[in-house]
């Protein structure tokens, strides 16, 4: 609890005004602790910030550090909008002109399957039993109407194919008959004259599931067979005419393909099923349905003269699909193409690389035949970004130095930044700039530091610049090699010898950690004396509160034997 003040209460002297002044003038060497201490707390701040921005420097200055950097290539096509090829080239690859002429594309070997690999949708002509939603057409059949002869013929998915036709021929007055032919498996429409189907407003698509289309004759007829495959459901209820026969009692078989085994199961596996797990087999192959030619085909993945092998035993899957030995097996080509005039390379690919054609990083992928230049270039883009973030991040270095540690004189006035007396923090810049001075002793050409490649500090400045563009060019077009070593020598590349530095003054136990520490202990100490110090204040506080009270109190008696002796003498 806080002493109870009563200053002046009897005196009338005000003496806590007194003692606020006293304790004051003992604040003052507590005060100067504080200023110090902020002092050091906006050192340590600036140290902070310092190595934030030599770590920076130190990233800028690795990511320099990759030889293959400085030798990277671009490419150009005569026409740029080339339907030829395209063009790729690899660091190192060597820079010139190279002309393609493409005489041959590669192709891929493919077995196309025989057509017709569907059942009918009828085994017979009588369809009297064959429901209109159990047909097996590529698009189901819906309700509503379609029209032919211009008369509108209803037809809904409980209703038999039969009824369809008598459908047809009542709403034609007899004029219009509908078969079945379960050999050909197609629907014909005759007429003693024109037959013509289809409206603009029909609400069923009966006449496109059936593929019955106006051809401006007496007849027409299904355009192609009307049972197609359902990839979606099991194998042995996909609609395939032939039976498979060739597997186990459980429905399991086997089909190879490039000699690789694939496994199935007619009554758990669609043919999505097969045809997803060809595709991921390492037979290199893919299998693909056309429901338009009802035909399935098998094609190599890779392009080339390569072969396309299948093998089971008779009454198997690849039987079923047409895919088997009675496939047509048309054999891939390979490419042909010449360089620059040269002889003939044949490529099972259409991506001629060096292994091909023998030029090191050159890629080229032939796209149609013909003849294209590909003109191979020094692409200076990536290390031309590389290297002026590295001089960013040196000027953010230097300039926050060149601040902190500046000293400003105005007639008597002089004013000190955090850094003004700070010796390791004014050798960083200096030695910074002897970094980035220094030349590589190894080289003996016309590169052999920053300058020569056209790098130099700015005018009365240790920050640096771009000073010379085309000599900047030049360099990294004609020397390579020496710009490459400037930068990443193991020993005295400017880009290893920057971080090494950087690291010697970021690293833990490093200078700007030592620095930070001295300034924490200190900083420690001072908070040790301001508490000292605060406790010996509140001491004097309290010795001073209790003399002044006492001193009320002595008066206080004072004041009544005064007025007791007035009294005694009235």
């Amino acid at each position: 609890m806080e002493g109870l003040k009563l200053s002046g209460l009897v005196s009338g002297f005000d003496s806590q005004s007194v003692i606020d002044q006293l304790i004051q003038i003992e604040r003052v060497p507590q005060n100067r602790l504080r200023v110090e201490k902020n002092t050091v707390a906006k050192e340590v701040a600036a140290f902070e910030s310092l190595e934030t921005k030599l770590n920076a420097l130190g990233t800028a200055a690795k990511d320099l550090q990759e030889s293959s950097l400085y030798f990277g290539r671009s490419t150009a096509l005569l026409d740029p909008d080339s339907l030829i090829l395209s063009a790729t080239a690899a660091t190192n690859t060597q820079v010139g002109e190279y002309q393609f002429v493409i005489t041959k594309l590669a192709t891929q070997t493919n077995r196309s399957g025989s057509t017709d690999v569907a059942a009918p949708i009828s085994a017979t002509s009588d369809v009297s039993g064959v429901t209109v939603s159990a047909m097996n057409l590529t698009t189901a059949i819906t309700d509503g109407f379609f029209t032919v002869n211009g008369s509108q013929v209803t037809v809904a998915s409980t209703d038999s194919l039969q009824d369809v036709f008598d459908a047809i021929s009542t709403a034609t007055g007899g004029a219009v008959t509908a078969t079945y032919d379960p050999v050909l498996d197609q629907i014909d429409l005759n007429s003693a004259s024109e037959v013509v189907v289809g409206s603009p407003n029909d609400t069923s698509n009966f006449l496109l599931s059936s593929k019955l289309f106006s051809n401006g004759t007496n007849s027409v007829s299904s355009n192609s067979s009307l049972g197609t495959i359902k990839l979606d459901s099991s194998i042995a209820s996909s609609g395939l005419a032939a039976s498979i026969t060739n597997v186990d009692g459980s429905g399991n078989g086997t089909i190879t393909v490039n000699g690789t085994d694939i496994a199935f199961n007619v009554n758990d596996d669609s043919l999505r099923d097969l045809i997803g797990r060809i595709d991921a087999s390492t037979a290199e192959a893919t299998l693909s349905y056309d429901s338009v030619t009802d035909q399935f085909t098998l094609l190599n993945k890779n392009t080339g003269s390569f072969g396309l092998a299948v093998s089971e035993s008779a009454g198997g899957l690849l039987e079923a699909l047409g895919v088997n030995s009675t496939a047509t097996v048309t054999l891939g080509d390979n490419a042909n193409f010449t360089v620059n005039g040269g002889g003939v390379i044949t490529s099972n690919s259409n991506k001629f690389d060096e292994s091909v054609h023998g030029i090191t990083g050159l890629s080229v992928t032939g796209k149609t035949l013909g003849t294209e230049k590909v003109t191979v270039s020094s692409d200076n883009s990536s290390v031309r970004a590389k290297v002026d973030a590295f001089i960013t991040k040196y000027n953010a270095v230097q300039s926050f130095i060149k601040t902190n540690t500046a000293i400003t004189v105005k007639a008597d006035s002089v004013t000190t930044n955090v850094f003004s007396s700070n010796r390791e923090v004014t050798s960083v810049a200096r030695d910074l700039r002897a970094e980035v001075f220094a030349s590589v002793p190894s080289l003996t050409g016309a590169v052999k530091r920053l300058q020569d490649m056209g790098i130099d500090f700015k005018t009365d400045s240790s920050e640096l610049e771009i000073a010379d563009e085309e000599a900047f060019t030049d360099a990294l077009k004609d020397f390579p090699d020496a710009v490459a070593t400037v930068f990443t020598d193991s020993t005295d590349g400017v880009a290893t010898s920057m971080q090494a530095f950087i690291d010697g003054y970021v690293a833990s136990n490093g200078i700007l950690d030592t620095q930070r520490d001295l300034l924490n202990e200190r900083t420690r100490k001072l908070d040790e004396q301001i508490i000292a110090m605060e406790r010996t204040i509140e001491f004097k506080t309290g010795v001073l509160q209790q003399s002044f009270l006492q001193m009320e109190i002595a008066q206080s008696k004072i004041n009544q034997q005064l007025q007791a002796l007035n009294n005694s003498f009235q």
